[in-house]
C-alpha cells in the first residue's frame, strides 16, 4: 500500500483542482444558459450555430474537416449522455461538453502556475486565467477555440513539469497533446515554439537537442497529413475556402485588409480585449449572422466602464511592477518562450485573418498571464494577494457584466 504523505501547505491538492474545475463548470455552463438566451453566441466570428447541429447527430463538412477532433468528441458525448435528453434540453448537454472542457483548462493552468508559485496564488493566479474574456466567452458557446485554449495549457503545464526533469514518459505524453492539439486545428503546431525558444535561452547553441524538436515536427506533420487525407477522402471536390488548408489560408489572405489600422484593432483585442472586454460588442460585420459583434478598435473604450478600466489598469501595473522588481531568475527562458509562441501565432493570424483577432486569441491567455503575474509574484510583495483577488474581482464584473449583457 502506497503511504500516505502529507502535503505541504504550498502544494496542490486534488481537492483544490476539482474545486476549481467544478466552480469552472458551473460558471461556464451558467453563462452557456444565459447567452443563448441572449442570442449571443455568434460574437467574434464564432461558429457556434454550426457545432449545434451535432445536437441532432448531424455535422456540419466544414467544421469536420477542420476540426474533426471536438466533432469527434462531440459526437461521442451526445451518445454517452443524449439519454438525459428527457430531463435535460440537448443543447444544453452539448454545452457542457465545452464548458467542461474550459474548466479543464482551469485545472492545466493552476498545475502551470503552480510550477513557480505558491498554492495561494497559483489558484490565484488560475481564477485571473479563468475569467479572462476569451477563455470565459468561448468555454460557454459551442467552438472549437476552447479545446484549442485547453489543449495549449495542458501542454503549457505539462512542459513545465518535463523541463526541469524530462522523462520518455512525460515526452511521449507532451508530444500527445501536441499532436490532439493540431488534429484539433493544425494552427497549434506554434506550441512547439515553446520548448525551442526556452532551450535556446538556457542551453544556448546547443538548444536543438532538448527542444527535441523531430518528434514536434513528425507529430505535427502526421496531423496535417490525417487533417488533409480525411478531408479530401471524405468531402471530395470541395473549392475555396473548404478544400484544404492552404486553400482557407489564402482565401482569407487575399480578402483580408492588412494596413496600420487593421493592425492597432487586432493588437487591442490580442493583447488587451482577449483579457479584459472593453465595452459592448456592437459592430455587426455581416447581418446575416445576427449577433456576430465584434468590438470596436481603439483602447479608450476601456474608459467607459470603470470595472473594465480597473482590471485592465491592474493587470498593466502589475506587468510593469513584476518587470523592475521581479526576481525572474531562471525564469528568462520561459517568459520568453511564452511571448515568442504569443507574437508567432499573432503574426500569423495577423496576416491569415486579422480582422477576427479575439476568435484565435485563447489560446495564447495562459502565456500573456503568466507573463503578467509570474514575475509580479515572485516579486515577494506582502500585498500580492490582494493584488491578484482584486483584479480578478474586477475581471468578474467587467467580463461577467458583457456576458449577461450591460
Amino acid at each position: 500500500m502506497r503511504p500516505y504523505r502529507k502535503l505541504d501547505s504550498n502544494e496542490i491538492s486534488r481537492a483544490d483542482f476539482l474545486a476549481a474545475a467544478l466552480l469552472c463548470f458551473c460558471l461556464y455552463f451558467g453563462s452557456a444558459v444565459v447567452l443563448d438566451a441572449r442570442g449571443a453566441t455568434t460574437h467574434f466570428g464564432a461558429d457556434s450555430y454550426l457545432y449545434q447541429e451535432m445536437v441532432h447527430g448531424s455535422v456540419q463538412e466544414r467544421i469536420v474537416r477542420f476540426h474533426p477532433l471536438i466533432v469527434g468528441a462531440a459526437l461521442a458525448w451526445m451518445k454517452l449522455f443524449g439519454w438525459l435528453g428527457g430531463w435535460i434540453e440537448p443543447a444544453l448537454i452539448l454545452k457542457a461538453l465545452f464548458a467542461a472542457v474550459g474548466a479543464g483548462g482551469v485545472v492545466a493552468a493552476v498545475a502551470a502556475f503552480s510550477a513557480f508559485v505558491p498554492r495561494r496564488e497559483a489558484l490565484l493566479c488560475g481564477g485571473i486565467y479563468a475569467v479572462c474574456l476569451g477563455i470565459w466567452y468561448f468555454a460557454s458557446i459551442e467552438e472549437s477555440k476552447i479545446v484549442t485554449a485547453t489543449l495549449s495549457s495542458i501542454y503549457v503545464a505539462i512542459y513545465l513539469r518535463l523541463r526541469e526533469s524530462p522523462g520518455n514518459a512525460s515526452s511521449a505524453i507532451l508530444i500527445a497533446v501536441f499532436f490532439a492539439a493540431c488534429l484539433n486545428e493544425i494552427t497549434a503546431c506554434f506550441l512547439a515554439i515553446i520548448p525551442a525558444a526556452d532551450s535556446l535561452i538556457r542551453h544556448g547553441w546547443r538548444w536543438w537537442p532538448h527542444a527535441r524538436p523531430f518528434k514536434h515536427l513528425i507529430a505535427g506533420f502526421a496531423a496535417l497529413a490525417i487533417l488533409e487525407f480525411f478531408g479530401r477522402v471524405a468531402f471530395p471536390g470541395q473549392d475555396g475556402e473548404g478544400a484544404s488548408h492552404a486553400s482557407m489560408f489564402l482565401h482569407y489572405f487575399f480578402k483580408s485588409d492588412h494596413g496600420l489600422a487593421i493592425l492597432y484593432s487586432f493588437l487591442c483585442n490580442w493583447l488587451a480585449f482577449n483579457l479584459v472586454a472593453p465595452g459592448s460588442a456592437t459592430h455587426f460585420a455581416d447581418p446575416a449572422l445576427q449577433t456576430a459583434g465584434y468590438f470596436g478598435p481603439g483602447i479608450g473604450q476601456y474608459l467607459s466602464r470603470p470595472a473594465a478600466l480597473l482590471a485592465i489598469l491592474s493587470l498593466g501595473s502589475m506587468l510593469v511592477f513584476g518587470s523592475i522588481k521581479g526576481r525572474v531568475a531562471g525564469l528568462a527562458g520561459i517568459l520568453f518562450a511564452l511571448a515568442a509562441y504569443s507574437a508567432v501565432r499573432g503574426a500569423f493570424f495577423f496576416v491569415f485573418n486579422p480582422e477576427e483577432p479575439l476568435l484565435f486569441s485563447p489560446a495564447v491567455a495562459l502565456a500573456h498571464v503568466m507573463i503578467v503575474l509570474v514575475p509580479f509574484v515572485k516579486t515577494g510583495v506582502r500585498w500580492r494577494g490582494l493584488a491578484l483577488a482584486s483584479t480578478a474581482a474586477a475581471m468578474v464584473f467587467a467580463n461577467g457584466g458583457f456576458l449577461v449583457g450591460f
